[in-house]
């Protein structure tokens, strides 16, 4: 393991070069997922390798960077083929390179600010969704509401300050319902955002286009067959 600080904790890289670390990890996921009854689970990080990181397998660890989420997504691909259950189970990467959709259930957006804006608030979802979707990432998505909240002082700083209103949160709502995965998120502070039970109304807005989700299920199966088919974007 390489552990690297990220914000307010550490996390650790496993050498995917490694035989044996691919071998632990496929079991660790067979034990503690599959043999629970998980069905889908998040396959976060994996985008940054130290480049002066040491593998097993004696490459370059800058030429392997790229490679290193393509073998985490793999990993995960192989646990689930293994114990026979690939067509029952999804999971979600965010990082990824160009062989990635092989071996990625599904993949989603990352981190958006709770915002409107356009660089990296709900306006980016409609961009990285078409933009990934014509480089092979055909299912994709993003957190309904968006992840990232930077209020956290008790006044506003215009352009700084950034926290998911129930406006905001409703179209949200309504963009995700037309995506593969319909998914919420409360976000990195979840009190200081809107969330779907903080009002009837939104409760209510919710539930609406949980239904319109479901509704097109049947069209949602045949537009996956294409894309698995065709490399075409849900």
């Amino acid at each position: 393991p390489y552990p690297i600080g990220n914000t307010t904790f550490s996390a650790s890289m496993m050498d995917l070069t490694n035989p044996d670390c691919r071998t632990w990890i496929k079991a660790f996921i067979k034990s503690n997922y599959l043999d629970v009854g998980s069905s889908g689970w998040m396959l976060d990080y994996a985008e940054a390798l130290p480049l002066d990181a040491k593998l097993h397998s004696k490459q370059d660890a800058a030429s392997y960077h790229n490679e290193y989420p393509i073998e985490w997504a793999k990993v995960s691909r192989e646990a689930i083929s293994e114990a026979g259950v690939e067509d029952e189970v999804l999971f979600f990467t965010r990082s990824g390179y160009h062989c990635s959709p092989r071996y990625s259930t599904c993949f989603w957006l990352g981190d958006q600010l709770t915002s409107w804006r356009q660089e990296d608030g709900i306006k980016s979802v409609v961009v990285g969704l078409l933009s990934s979707g014509f480089c092979g990432m055909s299912l994709n998505h993003g957190d309904i509401g968006g992840y990232t909240t930077t209020a956290v002082l008790p006044f506003h700083i215009p352009f700084i300050t950034f926290r998911r209103s129930q406006e905001l949160l409703m179209r949200w709502i309504e963009l995700c319902a037309f995506t593969a995965i319909f998914r919420t998120h409360e976000g990195n502070v979840p009190g200081r955002n809107h969330q779907i039970d903080s009002h009837p109304a939104t409760l209510a807005h919710f539930a609406r286009f949980a239904r319109v989700f479901a509704a097109l299920a049947a069209y949602r199966e045949q537009l996956c067959c294409e894309a698995s088919e065709r490399g075409l974007p849900l």
